[in-house]
């Protein structure tokens, strides 16, 4: 993922994950995440505009993404697309 919007984006490159978990039990390691849980799309989107700029292009990708994991099972994890993992930076 590239953005050029931001100074950090100018800089940085960006690699989207998607994981099936057995069960929603994930840890924070980083300091400046102050909140980590499972948001559903809707919600995700509700809060779009608190999440950092990565998060809300993959949020705007969102159908896009599942759906390359539904066309192209055998070169992605697949999920169920129930829950979405977000890290909201406050």
């Amino acid at each position: 993922m590239n953005d050029d919007s931001t100074e950090v984006g100018r800089v940085h490159l960006g690699v989207v994950h998607i994981f099936k978990l057995d069960e929603p039990n994930v840890e924070k390691r980083e300091a400046m995440i102050t909140n980590l849980e499972f948001l559903s799309r809707e919600e995700l989107l509700k809060r779009r505009e608190t999440l950092e700029t990565w998060s809300q292009l993959c949020v705007d990708q969102l159908d896009r993404l599942f759906g390359i994991i539904v066309c192209h099972p055998a070169s992605a994890l697949e999920m169920t697309g129930s829950l979405i993992p977000a890290a909201v930076r406050r």
